[in-house]
């Protein structure tokens, strides 16, 4: 069980680090992020170590950031949230605009 526990593992960093979409994982009280894949990292001009001392309130423009966080509450009700629109601010370029979408954590 333990070497099945461990391939499952692998596989799952395996496809994160190797996703070409931007995969954030944050902590939902204080919305700090705690893991970045190397997608996002590009999306946001930012290496992983940089990623990881930010919050969502810091990518977010202020004009999205209230439905965002709204995103949050959300999950934090243990609601269904739905993938929406929204900007995101690079530290090297005008803000742009990308799909997200929000899940609660399997376990």
């Amino acid at each position: 069980m333990e070497k099945e526990l461990h391939e499952t593992e692998s596989g799952y960093k395996m496809l994160f680090a190797n996703a070409m979409e931007g995969i954030l994982v944050a902590e939902l009280q204080t919305k700090h992020f705690l893991f970045a894949n190397p997608a996002v990292c590009r999306m946001l001009g930012c290496k992983e170590k940089e990623v990881l001392q930010l919050s969502v309130e810091d990518i977010h423009p202020k004009a999205s950031l209230d439905r965002v966080l709204g995103e949050f509450e959300a999950l934090a009700r243990g609601e269904k949230t739905r993938a929406i629109h929204i900007f995101l601010a690079n530290a090297e370029t005008a803000p742009f605009f990308t799909p997200i979408s929000a899940t609660r954590p399997l376990c």
